[in-house]
C-alpha cells in the first residue's frame, strides 16, 4: 500500500493490479489486498512475476530491449474487487504504518506496537 501510494502522488491513478505468485495463490490473500488498495487486483497465468519483471528491467536497462517489445502478462482468472466497506479500516492502518516508517526508528517515539496497532497508546498521534 505504501509503494501504491508513491505511484499515486507521481500523479499516476492505476485502475488495476496485476499479481504473481507467492502469497497471491491465496484468494484470501488476494482479496485481502485488493480491499487494502482499493482497485482490482488480475491474476497473471505465470507464476514468476518477480523473475520476469527483473529481467525486463535488466533488459530495458542495458539496451536489449526497448519498450515496445515488453508484452503485458496474460491474465487468468477472474478480478479481485475491491469492497469499499472492507478498504476503510485498511486507511487507517495506512496512516499508522506511515507514521511508524517516518517516525518509528527515532529514539524520541516510544511506542508499544500492540497498543499503537490498537489504538491505545498514549505515546501515538
Amino acid at each position: 500500500a505504501l509503494c501504491l501510494g508513491q505511484v499515486r502522488a507521481a500523479g499516476i491513478q492505476p485502475s488495476e493490479a496485476i499479481t504473481a505468485g507467492g502469497g497471491f495463490a491465496s484468494k484470501l490473500w488476494a482479496q485481502m489486498h485488493a480491499d487494502a488498495f482499493g482497485i482490482p487486483l488480475r491474476p497473471a497465468a505465470a507464476n514468476e512475476g518477480s523473475a520476469r519483471g527483473a529481467a525486463l528491467l535488466a533488459g530495458l536497462g542495458v539496451g536489449v530491449l526497448g519498450l515496445e517489445t515488453v508484452e503485458m502478462p496474460v491474465i487468468s482468472g477472474l478480478p479481485f474487487n475491491p469492497d469499499p466497506e472492507a478498504h476503510k479500516p485498511w486507511e487507517a492502518i495506512l496512516e499508522k504504518q506511515l507514521f511508524l516508517q517516518r517516525n518509528g526508528i527515532s529514539p524520541n517515539v516510544k511506542i508499544q506496537p500492540a497498543e499503537f496497532l490498537r489504538g491505545t497508546d498514549p505515546g501515538a498521534p
